[in-house]
């Protein structure tokens, strides 16, 4: 399948893989001499942990009653900004899904209450700064739009889990770490084949990013893509989340996520690499080759991924895209 800008546009939105330096500043001076950096850790910061079931969870419905083919609950991931990830899989055949929701923590327990997520997480015995290898109590509800309530819950019972805790004292981590809304994205493409230079920047609107503003500038330049693939540039980007347990998200406005792992991919840490959570998701068309960096000012962090790839009609395509995050 052809890694097409579409994906990759999508993926840019916030993937991170090996070296590529980009500035923090908007303009030469900034660049020259970058502010520094002031950004102050998010509230739940010591809160955020990662628990994962030791056996998966099938879903209820509301009336206690297990629910066929209804996906199983594998993780739960508290983030550094206050959000709650559920990890579910399908138990036919085993592809994963994911719903991340708002949340707050209070008295060893993580409460949500959205649209999509309602209930409860319990510690047991533990407390949340502790968080040995221990027992959840569950009493999740996940509404699905399409098909019915269901359940995750325990009753009385604990469920066995292990527990991934935050890393301490790495300042890379910590300013890395947090939910980003996107200010503007910088589009830099270029075409040997055809001839073609164009730099474009975009702005965000109310504090989201409209990949349709992307579609628009691709097909100005000649960028061959399906009208399967122009259908998906129709999502909006709210924000994207880092976790220290090594969780990637891409956070839709219609509440949908891409989720994917994260590494560092050097040693001085301002470059990153991704691997899938699922092979289904968009940015599996990330093309290997691809560099992705970031650098921090004020409460300010630039990434930038360059990659080249091609359309589908076999036109390869240089493509730089940097994204303007805010805290």
């Amino acid at each position: 399948m052809k890694k097409n800008f579409l994906y990759l546009s999508v993926a840019v939105m916030t993937a991170m893989a090996s070296m590529c330096m980009v500035a923090c500043g908007d303009d030469d001076d900034e660049v020259a001499k970058p502010n520094p950096v002031t950004l102050t850790l998010p509230t739940n910061a010591e809160h955020a942990v990662q628990y994962k079931l030791a056996s998966a969870m099938p879903a209820t419905s509301t009336t206690g009653d297990e629910v066929q083919d209804a996906p199983e609950l594998t993780s739960i991931n508290f983030t550094e900004s206050g959000k709650l990830l559920l990890e579910l899989r399908n138990p036919k055949d085993g592809k994963l899904s994911y719903i991340m929701e708002d949340a707050t923590f209070r008295n060893n327990v993580y409460s949500v209450n959205s649209r999509r997520v309602s209930g409860t997480i319990g510690l047991v015995k533990n407390s949340a700064r502790t968080r040995a290898t221990d027992g959840l109590v569950i009493n999740i509800t996940v509404t699905y739009t399409v098909e019915e309530t269901i359940a995750y819950t325990t009753g009385d019972e604990t469920v066995t889990v292990t527990t991934t805790t935050t890393i301490t004292g790495d300042e890379a981590m910590d300013r890395l770490a947090r939910t980003w809304k996107i200010l503007g994205v910088i589009l830099d493409l270029k075409s040997d084949t055809k001839n073609i230079k164009a730099y474009e920047e975009f702005n965000s609107r109310g504090g989201m990013f409209y990949l349709e503003d992307v579609l628009k500038e691709a097909l100005d330049q000649g960028i061959s893509l399906s009208d399967n693939d122009k259908e998906k540039f129709k999502r909006i980007v709210e924000s994207v989340t880092f976790t220290k347990t090594g969780i990637f998200t891409i956070d839709y406005n219609d509440g949908g996520e891409d989720v994917a792992s994260w590494t560092w991919s050097n040693a001085d840490k301002t470059a990153f690499k991704i691997l899938l959570k699922d092979e289904d998701m968009g940015n599996k068309f990330i093309a290997d080759n691809t560099n992705i960096s970031v650098a921090f000012s004020d409460t300010r962090c630039n990434m930038k991924l360059e990659t080249t790839v091609k359309d589908n009609s076999n036109t390869e395509w240089i493509v730089a895209m940097t994204l303007k995050l805010q805290q």
